[in-house]
């Protein structure tokens, strides 16, 4: 069996094509598994057919034209209709296919689509080819996961089909942070190195146990011999941040009853309210939203900001103490050092946390 990763559909590209050459042979049949649209845009099968018919489907032309550079006829060529197929005529599709394509799109609706059509065995008995782009690519691991994006706001894993089992995929890779921090967390989550496939420039061919990286792909592992903590859980975090909620709470109202001096009382509580802040929404979100304290200082500042235009004036509001307290009347810069300061500090209490081996009871 052969499985080819592809970062892109192009795949009679010149800088690939030399090496897919051996494995797509002009007798081949294929079967295109056209199930990773989105439920959104593709409703019904003049929707489907739209993207994927002969004649006028948007990407049909693309699909059979790669293939045919290689000799496989339009002919040769069946497509997955998630609209007209049964389980039984897709199944036997994939039966009478040499190669198995499976498209980009959004992968988990993919594998939602196969799961409703119970074509699991059939793929997994499927002795060939089978290769895909994007989403096609990460399907074919048992579990892959998902840097966040547009379609995709938080980072999680999913479970694939097992055709590999021991590393993680990053497609579209171009060194972004985000990118970086996804590879590091499943590098430290889950112990397995992750290729990274760069962007429009990158496929690995596995065939006969060996592993052949084409055109832009970075292989990130652990170094040897380091332990892997596993993330924090997230009941554990709400806890420890319910905790220092609590205290820096008590800790801002004893500055405020008690404390009179030029410096901890309105330095000092104005770091320790935008710590208050972030403990109290890591409280419901623990895990998710890694630029969290940014939010809080942005927050932060626009009432600043607010303060330098009287708010509470124009609003009409200034007369009620409550929302004069609340909303402030007096702008300092020093203020959004301040707040700054306190976001910096979080983002310190965030690194210590994660650094904990939460292993141990």
């Amino acid at each position: 069996m052969v499985n080819i990763l592809l970062e892109g559909y192009d795949i009679n590209a010149p800088w690939l094509y030399p090496d897919l050459k051996p494995y797509i042979q002009p007798h081949h049949r294929v079967a295109v598994v056209a199930f990773s649209f989105r439920e959104d845009r593709v409703k019904s099968l003049a929707d489907w057919d739209a993207l994927y018919s002969p004649g006028h489907g948007k990407f049909y032309a693309g699909i059979v034209g790669g293939f045919a550079a290689y000799g496989i006829p339009e002919e040769q060529i069946s497509f997955l209709n998630y609209f007209t197929d049964t389980p039984d005529s897709a199944k036997a599709k994939i039966k009478s296919a040499d190669i198995v394509y499976f498209l980009g799109g959004l992968p988990d609706q993919m594998m939602a689509r196969i799961n409703a059509f119970d074509l699991t065995e059939t793929l997994m008995a499927h002795d060939g080819i089978v290769m895909g782009y994007s989403a096609g690519a990460v399907i074919q691991l048992t579990e892959y996961h998902l840097t966040p994006d547009d379609d995709y706001p938080s980072f999680n894993y999913y479970k694939g089909l097992p055709y590999l089992h021991d590393f993680y995929l990053e497609v579209h890779y171009t060194g972004s942070a985000e990118q970086l921090s996804s590879i590091e967390k499943v590098i430290a989550e889950r112990g397995k190195p992750v290729y990274a496939l760069g962007h429009g420039k990158g496929a690995i061919i596995f065939a006969e146990g060996e592993t052949n990286p084409i055109g832009e792909v970075t292989l990130f592992q652990r170094p040897p011999h380091t332990e892997v903590k596993p993330s924090p859980p997230p009941h554990r975090l709400r806890k420890i941040y319910a905790v220092l909620f609590v205290a820096l709470l008590l800790m801002e109202i004893c500055i405020a009853l008690f404390v009179r001096d030029r410096f901890i009382r309105p330095y000092g509580g104005d770091i320790l309210v935008t710590l208050l802040l972030c403990c109290f929404a890591r409280i419901f979100i623990p895990q998710k939203l890694r630029l969290m304290p940014l939010l809080v200082f942005a927050f932060a500042a626009l009432v600043e900001v607010g303060q330098y235009f009287d708010f509470a004036a124009m609003l009409g509001l200034a007369d009620i103490p409550f929302f004069s307290v609340l909303l402030g009347r007096s702008f300092s810069a020093a203020d959004l050092l301040c707040y700054a300061a306190g976001c910096a500090l979080f983002f310190l209490v965030e690194y210590l946390l994660h650094r904990i081996d939460f292993s141990q009871k």
